[in-house]
């Protein structure tokens, strides 16, 4: 990649409107949402110590442990802006990351915003003076299927079927409606 080849340390991309930001590291790598999700609200954390962080349903458990041991106060949220955003207004939350790229921001009126993400991610790398894949190990500890989505007839049938099998004590059903 053109990061690697360049001896780059960072690299990122805007998608047409500029509102999502897809990051690589050093490597070329690129970096999920969830883990950047993870990143930049620990960033934000040293500044707003015990703040609301909201995070997608599709984000692994690391946003919540490393929001939590940063001292802040991890929330699982619906996907989507409108449902975000909303959420952030009503939980006074101050960021918000998607796993789809999408960064929010209380200080921008809860919208989101790729060149802030980027000046956060650089701000990081010029303070740490770590490779950003350095950074991403440190956290990441969970496998991540990605996105899987599909479509079925009977949804609520699957869905009973679904918590009947993996209810137990060591099991916990989150529904997000």
């Amino acid at each position: 990649t053109l990061v690697k080849s360049s001896q780059s340390d960072i690299g990122i991309a805007y998608d047409g409107d500029a509102d999502r930001a897809g990051v690589v590291d050093e490597r070329g790598n690129m970096i999920p949402g969830d883990i950047l999700t993870a990143l930049l609200a620990r960033e934000l954390l040293k500044s707003h110590s015990g703040a609301t962080i909201l995070y997608d349903v599709r984000g692994s458990r690391t946003v919540k442990e490393v929001v939590e041991k940063a001292g802040g106060h991890a929330e699982m949220t619906r996907v989507g802006h409108s449902f975000i955003k909303q959420n952030m207004k009503q939980t006074g939350a101050i960021f918000a990351g998607e796993l789809s790229g999408h960064f929010y921001y209380n200080e921008f009126n809860r919208h989101e915003s790729g060149d802030y993400t980027t000046l956060l991610l650089l701000k990081m790398l010029s303070e740490t003076r770590k490779p950003l894949s350095e950074m991403v190990a440190e956290i990441s500890r969970y496998f991540h299927s990605g996105e899987i989505n599909f479509a079925v007839e009977n949804k609520k049938e699957v869905m009973n079927a679904i918590e009947k099998k993996y209810t137990g004590d060591d099991a916990s059903i989150t529904k997000i409606a």
